[in-house]
Parts: structure tokens; C-alpha cells; sequence
């Protein structure tokens, strides 16, 4: 057996300097070592030793040669991790992104051709307005009818108040057939109102004085309404507000609560009228 020259560590057993100076190694075969040499294999451990640890090991860098090109990144794909859309042409920050024009925060209906419709709360304000004035335009209107009203219910209520426990349908008092004929006054000084407001200011004063207006369905940008829809519009508003005298103004209610789950917010004159009441304060300027 040919003794391995000095090293600076000792081979494992069976590992042999050739005389080159490489490590070779020979197999036992149980009595002798075989005379057959190769080139031995590395052991991982030592070699594990002397590597750096992969926590520390620099990431393997693109080596790009002189005169050559580098190729750019490739962009993230549109909807992919790291896309940003550019922002479409009128976005406001702060509006919600997606639709070119600014809308208000808890208004996401629009119109066809995108403006804002208006919020409910604007709506009841803007009615709430209309029938004080109206009422009070019709009281002086129908000023006769409001004093026989007022006169019939005060001596009705004073029987009232002499006979406790007495039945009476108060169809002795005159109160009834006046309040009725007030009541139909008021809708007609309505009606008469609401006509050439909504032709000429885009909407009631309720509905002016809340930021409101009255167009076409399905077109926010048009300044107000024709004549022909102005009529149409308020001649259902009537005949739905006359219809409800005699069913206890359900009608009326459930068409002024209609805009809550109808997604045009129409009230039932409004689809008649095949019309829309959109914010004009969010609307954007052409």
C-alpha cells in the first residue's frame, strides 16, 4: 500500500494523493485494497464548511456584456398584482374611482348618462317645503272653504267635550265637505304651481331650494324639461293625489316612498312622466 505524501488534513481512509496531487481513492474488497484508483468525491460536509452561509450569499446578479441590451422588466398585467390603471379623465380625488364624474358618498345611482340622482332625504326636504307653501297659498286661495272647516271642527269639538262617551259621525257639522274642498284647492293651486316651475326653473321652489332638478330619464345634462313633460308630470302627481282622497292617501304615500327600492328613484309621476330629479350641485359642468 503506497503511503499518501503530507497534507494539511488527513484524507478519510481509503483516500489517496495521486502523484499529481489530486485525491484519489481505491475500494476495499474485504482482504486487499483493489488497485484500481479514480478521482475521489467530494465529501458535502467539508465543502458545506467552507461556503458561506445562504443567509448571507449575494443574490446572483445578470451579468450584461459591453455593447449588449438589457432587457427591461416586464409590466404587471392589467387586474394583476402591482397594475395601477391611470386615472380616467375628470376624476376628482377623493370621489369614488371608477366613474368620471364626482359623486356624492351615499349616492350611487346615476342616470343614464352619468350624473347623480337625488338623495332620498333631499327629495322629502324639498316636498316637505312644497306642501307648507302650497298649503298656505291654497288656504288664502280657498279662504272660505278653511273658515267653514274651521268653524264646523270647533263646535264639533265642543259637543265633544259637553257629551262624553256619545257616539256622533259629526255629519251635523259643517266641517267636512269644506275641509274636503279645501284639500282639492290646495292640490289645484299645486298642480298650477308645479307646472310652469318645472318648465322654466328645472323644478319646484322645494326642490330649487335644495339643489334639485327635474330632467328627462335617462338624461342628466339636459337644463330642464319641455312643457309637454312639465304637464304630463304634474297632471299624474294630480290624479294620484286625487285618487288617494278616497283611499286614504296610500297611493300617495307608497309613490313618494317608491324611490327607496326603485332603481331610477321614480316616484310613480316621475315614470309616468318618464322623468328623473338628479342633484344639480354634483352635476358637472359641459
Amino acid at each position: 500500500m503506497t503511503s499518501a505524501s503530507p497534507a494539511p488534513a488527513a484524507p478519510p481512509p481509503g483516500w489517496y494523493p495521486d502523484p499529481a496531487g489530486s485525491v484519489q481513492e481505491r475500494y476495499w474488497e474485504g482482504t486487499r485494497w483493489t488497485k484500481n484508483l479514480r478521482d475521489a468525491q467530494k465529501d458535502p460536509t467539508v465543502e458545506l464548511k467552507a461556503s458561506e452561509p445562504a443567509a448571507v450569499r449575494p443574490e446572483p446578479q445578470t451579468q450584461v456584456l459591453p455593447g449588449s441590451v438589457p432587457t427591461p422588466p416586464r409590466p404587471p398585467r392589467p387586474g394583476g398584482a402591482g397594475h395601477v390603471q391611470a386615472p380616467q379623465p375628470g376624476w376628482v380625488p377623493g370621489q369614488p374611482y371608477g366613474h368620471p364624474y364626482p359623486m356624492a358618498v351615499g349616492t350611487p345611482s346615476v342616470t343614464a348618462d352619468g350624473v347623480p340622482l337625488a338623495a332620498y332625504w333631499k327629495r322629502v326636504v324639498a316636498t316637505l317645503i312644497d306642501w307648507v307653501l302650497t298649503s298656505l297659498l291654497g288656504v288664502l286661495v280657498g279662504w272660505s272653504y278653511a273658515r267653514r272647516a274651521w268653524n264646523g271642527f270647533k263646535e264639533f269639538f265642543a259637543w265633544s267635550m259637553d257629551n262624553p262617551g256619545v257616539w256622533n259621525d259629526g255629519s251635523q257639522f259643517d266641517y267636512a265637505v269644506p275641509a274636503s274642498n279645501l284639500i282639492m284647492v290646495v292640490a289645484l293651486v299645486a298642480f298650477a304651481t308645479q307646472l310652469p316651475l318645472v318648465a322654466k326653473l328645472g323644478g319646484t321652489l322645494g326642490q330649487v331650494m335644495m339643489g334639485l332638478r327635474v330632467v328627462p330619464a335617462g338624461h342628466g345634462h339636459t337644463p330642464r324639461v319641455s312643457w309637454a313633460t312639465s304637464l304630463r308630470r304634474s297632471a299624474a302627481w294630480l290624479a294620484i293625489h286625487l285618487t288617494s282622497m278616497f283611499l286614504f292617501f296610500l297611493p300617495q304615500l307608497v309613490s313618494y316612498l317608491r324611490p327607496l327600492w326603485h332603481p331610477g328613484r321614480q316616484t310613480w309621476h316621475d315614470s309616468l312622466a318618464r322623468t328623473q330629479v338628479i342633484d344639480a350641485r354634483l352635476t358637472p359642468s359641459r
